[in-house]
């Protein structure tokens, strides 16, 4: 029996075709806030991206929720089409929108954009998605894209062994460009499934004098544990602005929270009695 050849770690890479990078490119460039879809795939190389299924959604500018009932039609839809479920459920994309923005041109920015190469990078939240969503699953890929020209690519896999790579990610050269009904189509598609997320803004909360706009993107980052002046006057100790933060990849967000709920000025945490059972 004549063995497929398996590729080496070093050519393994998420590829794209020019007509789905130009789907993503566009759709990204549609919406002010998060996204996310699923990636069909080639047969005969499930690393090859040629189509992305943008389906019903609820998103925030640092959140995405896929409505389930899309998700199972999606499938079943897939299925009836002839293909296999590594083909379209297996490639898990979404963006972080401004990862390639980090606000002031400071030099500790400049340093952060060098070393990454605006790149985004995982937050707490999408680790923990990729755990529980396709956990059970053999291998799962996981791209992020933040609007610049390329994205993150993450393979984990199960088989021979647990474990995971970064991948590079690359777009083929050669191909069949978008047309103008491309286009057209994917903004139908766009307008049809994706729903921005409303938030009520309380009355009390503005006495920073925050833009409107800018206090509605802080409540959508934040965890809904944490006052949202209290995280204000917290940024602006650290010699920041609530806009910078905002601003900053999300996943630096996650970093900072981390930071406030450290700092008990801000965030006070109840001290807990700890009992010695070797004392009478």
């Amino acid at each position: 029996m004549k063995l497929l050849k398996q590729p080496k770690i070093k050519d393994l890479a998420l590829r794209f075709t020019r007509c789905a990078w130009g789907k993503l490119v566009y759709v990204n460039e549609l919406s002010t806030t998060e996204i996310s879809g699923f990636c069909i795939a080639n047969p005969k190389d499930l690393l090859l991206v040629e189509d992305i299924a943008f389906l019903q959604q609820v998103n925030t500018g640092a959140s995405t929720l896929l409505d389930d009932e899309a998700v199972a039609n999606h499938f079943d839809d897939q299925v009836d089409a002839g293909r296999k479920p590594q083909q379209f459920a297996r490639i898990w994309l979404h963006t972080h929108p401004n990862s390639h923005n980090f606000g002031k041109k400071t030099q500790r920015n400049r340093r952060i954009i060098n070393n990454n190469f605006g790149v985004p990078s995982p937050s707490w939240t999408d680790e923990n998605t990729i755990r529980r969503a396709f956990g059970s699953c053999d291998w799962a890929v996981m791209f992020i894209y933040g609007g610049g020209p390329t994205g993150y690519a993450r393979l984990v896999f199960k088989k021979p062994v647990n474990g995971q790579i970064v991948m590079p990610v690359e777009i083929q050269k050669k191909g069949k460009n978008p047309t103008k009904k491309d286009y057209v189509n994917w903004k139908q598609e766009f307008e049809k499934n994706i729903v921005v997320k409303k938030w009520d803004v309380p009355a009390a909360g503005l006495d920073l004098n925050l833009p409107t706009g800018q206090y509605i993107q802080l409540l959508e980052i934040l965890d809904a544990d944490i006052d949202a002046d209290d995280f204000a006057r917290f940024i602006e100790s650290r010699g920041q602005t609530v806009k910078w933060f905002c601003n900053l990849d999300t996943s630096y967000h996650q970093w900072w929270v981390e930071e406030f709920r450290r700092d008990e000025d801000f965030y006070p945490i109840p001290r807990r009695t700890i009992i010695n059972p070797y004392r009478s």
